[in-house]
């Protein structure tokens, strides 16, 4: 085969090529951006959600509480944070919260590899949205989550992305000892759980990089 035909071939073949790869990225973006949405479902572009220092976004009216947890099971229920849903000055539209997720979905955010020590107290209609998670091993949620008492004791969750389980500070450490327990949830189908007043904790096993999890109080 002469020189000239292999260059013929050659940028033939690199026709076929990258229009292909274009092709699988422009397809997973959209998968992303499919996930992104679902992750904010029900919710309007110009409403608002704070964003909170350790990542994720919270929403709703109201305040949320975050207790220590060594305090909350003592039934010491002064929280050590105060969010302010509806005055709080650090308030982005879910729009922008969407734009930000889609900028950082291909960067690594290696989530916890140690059970919370925060709890994270919802009222009717708050919502928890986390950011993304990655990183080998268990990865835990940054909060123990619970329903406000005066609402009863069950949450909604949801998983994106990659599946996962939900379950007290106990089940999450026996998944560091080798020993499973907990609620599984799998992705895209949501599921209300409730272990009476203990703290929920969302862990998951070698996640997909890009996974999500969203918890509410409905």
């Amino acid at each position: 085969m002469n020189r000239r035909v292999k260059i013929i071939l050659v940028f033939l073949l690199l026709f076929i090529v990258m229009p292909l790869s274009d092709s699988v990225s422009a397809k997973e973006n959209s998968n992303m951006s499919r996930e992104i949405e679902l992750l904010f479902s029900g919710l309007d572009d110009n409403e608002s959600v704070i964003e909170l220092p350790n990542g994720g976004y919270i929403y709703g009216h109201g305040e949320v509480k975050i207790f220590d947890y060594s305090d909350y099971i003592e039934g010491n229920l002064v929280p050590i944070e105060t969010y302010d849903l509806n005055n709080d000055t650090n308030k982005i539209t879910i729009e922008e919260a969407k734009q930000q997720l889609c900028i950082t979905k291909d960067i690594p955010m290696t989530r916890g590899s140690s059970v919370p020590t925060q709890v994270m107290q919802l009222s009717a209609g708050q919502i928890y949205i986390s950011k993304t998670f990655s990183g080998s091993g268990w990865r835990f949620s940054g909060y123990q989550f619970v329903a406000d008492p005066n609402t009863g004791y069950y949450l909604k969750w949801t998983t994106y992305i990659d599946d996962g389980r939900v379950g007290t500070a106990s089940y999450a450490n026996d998944a560091l000892r080798g020993q499973i327990h907990g609620t599984a949830i799998y992705k895209n189908q949501s599921k209300f759980i409730s272990y009476g007043p203990n703290g929920q904790i969302y862990y998951t096993y070698n996640p997909i990089n890009g996974t999500y999890y969203r918890v509410e109080n409905v």
